[in-house]
């Protein structure tokens, strides 16, 4: 069984959106979107933290 490397990598959708101060829904619509990339981690969405830091990168810009 893995360690959990990409879990702890990764953000929940809920994280996200009060790291970036947005409602979850619009977390949501951005990987529905295909502009954040995600994945299944049990029930939850995540989102991995390279992906979250590029975003926020690109916004500062």
């Amino acid at each position: 069984m893995g360690d959990g490397g990409s879990v702890k990598r990764s953000m929940r959708v809920d994280e996200l959106a009060a790291r970036w101060d947005v409602h979850p829904a619009t977390v949501y619509r951005m990987i529905r979107r295909k502009e954040l990339p995600a994945f299944k981690a049990g029930a939850n969405l995540r989102i991995p933290m390279p992906a979250v830091e590029a975003r926020e990168k690109v916004s500062q810009q």
